[in-house]
């Protein structure tokens, strides 16, 4: 499984989209949020072993293809 898009993850992404979405949040702000959200805890996004952004980035990347956005 690909650790940058688990079912776990995937459940926030839609959880929380659903949620701004339903605000009046335009994308980018929910991108916003969701990475902040996502990034502030390392059982979300593990960022440990992040020495040159490269992981973070795979997140990001994935978050938005998952969202198509």
């Amino acid at each position: 499984m690909n650790r940058f898009l688990t079912d776990n993850l995937k459940s926030i992404y839609d959880s929380m989209y659903s949620s701004l979405k339903s605000e009046g949040k335009d994308n980018n702000e929910i991108y916003d949020a969701i990475t902040d959200y996502c990034t502030d805890d390392p059982d979300r996004w593990d960022l440990s072993d992040d020495e040159h952004g490269d992981i973070w980035e795979a997140y990001q990347n994935n978050l938005s293809r998952y969202l198509k956005l």
